[in-house]
């Protein structure tokens, strides 16, 4: 183990070991350091459980790099689900807000599922609802971006709408010709 604070836990129970969350700490004499140094450390323990050693992480809050919602323009309101996530092994990520102001008001976006606190690898995930533009273009474009306010710091995440078209075209008519080669510099005539 490279150097830095190494503490060792017991995890009682059936499930991922990795759950530092559910773990609690391995003291004395259930678990016993028998050597720590020179980069090697040994340790026993009494009974049999799951025990897993790890470097301690302070509380971390991670997004995605961007929310990209879908619109198909067939409903009045469309929305995407995201992951909020606390990447730490100790301590908490508290007071979390969601603040949607950077957000086109036309839009009328609002987050369900919003945490205001996450336990240490805890993820939860959220949802971002908006109002879908009618008359938008097709084509992936920004609406805006959504903040998010916590014990850890702010994260702001671009947020866009990706408008699909279902414009189709059967078949292009040119001087009576629907195949074939054209050409720019064939003679064209234009019938009003």
């Amino acid at each position: 183990i490279a150097a830095g604070k190494v503490t060792s836990y017991k995890y009682d129970g059936f499930g991922d070991a990795s759950s530092v969350d559910k773990a609690q700490a391995c003291a004395a004499p259930a678990c016993t350091v028998v050597k720590h140094e020179n980069s090697e450390y040994i340790f026993t323990v009494q009974g049999f459980s799951t025990y897993i050693v790890i470097t301690q992480k302070e509380a971390e809050l991670v997004v995605p790099a961007e929310i990209v919602i879908e619109d198909s323009k067939t409903n009045s309101t469309i929305s995407t689900a995201f992951t909020v996530q606390n990447t730490g092994t100790i301590g908490s990520v508290k007071n979390i807000v969601f603040d949607t102001t950077g957000i086109g008001s036309s839009y009328l976006p609002k987050v369900t599922g919003a945490p205001s606190e996450l336990a240490p690898q805890e993820s939860k995930s959220v949802t971002l609802e908006i109002t879908s533009n009618k008359d938008a273009d097709s084509g992936k474009k920004q609406v805006g971006t959504l903040k998010i306010n916590a014990s850890t710091g702010v994260k702001v995440i671009p947020v866009y709408v990706n408008t699909k078209s279902f414009l189709t075209i059967d078949s292009v008519q040119i001087n009576d010709k629907t195949s074939g080669e054209w050409s720019l510099d064939s003679v064209n005539t234009v019938e009003a």
